[in-house]
């Protein structure tokens, strides 16, 4: 329902990554709907989704650097 929210949490391979591409709008479905608070994601801004779509990868991304380096590389 608009406004909720879900969290998705599941083993490396079972679709979550093809699961978020269809929410953010970069892959149409082949058949049905996606909406995000009843909106078509593919009509929204990449700003607007990106303030509605966080994703936490499977695997950790460990930078070259220091520890320091790899906490606020994306600062």
């Amino acid at each position: 329902a608009p406004g909720e929210t879900l969290a998705l949490r599941a083993a490396s391979g079972l679709g979550t990554s093809s699961l978020l591409r269809l929410l953010g709008g970069q892959w149409l479905p082949s058949g049905g709907s996606i909406r995000l608070d009843g909106l078509d994601p593919a009509t929204l801004p990449d700003a607007l989704l990106a303030e509605r779509i966080a994703y936490l990868p499977t695997e950790p991304l460990i930078l070259r650097g220091s520890l320091m380096d790899n906490l606020t590389a994306f600062r």
